[in-house]
Formats: structure tokens, C-alpha cells, sequence
């Protein structure tokens, strides 16, 4: 899974930098959705912690606020949404990066993908992983853009 600095994906996209041991809550409730992210993520050099919902995520959020580098979140779930997730994890940290994922398009979920009621970036399910890796490196190293 893991490929050289600068190299391409099956898929054209290239894959960033491995990561640094920066910490990714992911929080959907499919369970198969979260070992594979979680997979992807370690193999990476990423840490993850877990959580099935909101509410999970929120007790782990909250108990370390500022660890977690970034939050991958589903915005369809029970208990919470991953909207009123992210809407509870702001008053905590302001500065939290939040990426929303979501298998429903913007006909069956009611809203326009990437306008998610906020700023926060938004990715289509199923997604490949390289997708995924360049979207999170982009949120957690903004100043690499810059170097391009």
C-alpha cells in the first residue's frame, strides 16, 4: 500500500509524503468502513482512534483535544450527525480540521458535496485511497501547496 515519496497511485494521483505520527479521529459507524480507513491511515504512518458515532468521538475528542491532528468524519450516522459532531467539536478547539466523507451524493443527501454547511472539505464515497492520503496531507501541510 505504501509507496515511494512522489509516486503515482494506480489511480494518477500521487501519494504525499508518508505521514509523521500525526493522530486521525475517524468516526463512522460501518464498521468494515473503519478498519479499512484505519488500515490505510497506519500504512501510512498516520495514528488512528476509533469511534462508531458522534458521541464515541466526542468522548475521545474530548479527551484529548489537543492530540488529535484531524477529524475524518461520516456525515450520516446514528446518535449524531457528522455535521452536529463537528458543530460540537468547535467550541472545544476552533482550529480542529474536519473532513466529512459521505457514500450519499448531493441529490440523496440533501446538500452540495465540498459546501457542507461550513468550510470543510468533503469526500465522495467510495474514494481511493491516494484520494483520501492527498486530501488529509493538503488539510494537515497547507504550506506544500505552496512549494508546487
Amino acid at each position: 500500500m505504501q509507496a515511494p515519496a512522489g509516486s503515482r497511485s494506480s489511480s494518477g494521483t500521487p501519494f504525499p509524503q508518508p505521514a509523521q505520527g500525526e493522530l486521525i479521529l475517524v468516526v463512522d459507524d460501518e464498521a468494515n468502513v473503519r478498519d479499512l480507513l484505519s488500515t490505510v491511515l497506519l500504512n501510512h504512518g498516520y495514528q488512528v482512534l476509533l469511534a462508531r458515532d458522534g458521541v464515541e468521538g466526542l468522548r475521545l475528542f474530548s479527551a484529548a483535544p489537543d492530540q488529535i491532528d484531524l477529524v475524518l468524519t461520516d456525515l450520516h450516522m446514528p446518535n449524531s450527525s457528522g455535521q452536529s459532531f463537528a458543530d460540537l467539536l468547535r467550541p472545544i478547539r476552533p482550529d480542529v480540521r474536519i473532513l466529512f466523507m459521505s457514500g450519499l451524493d448531493s441529490n440523496e443527501g440533501g446538500f452540495e458535496p465540498g459546501a457542507v454547511r461550513s468550510h470543510d472539505p468533503f469526500l465522495l464515497k467510495p474514494f481511493k485511497p491516494a484520494a483520501l492520503l492527498a486530501t488529509i496531507h493538503k488539510l494537515l501541510h497547507p504550506e506544500d501547496i505552496l512549494k508546487i
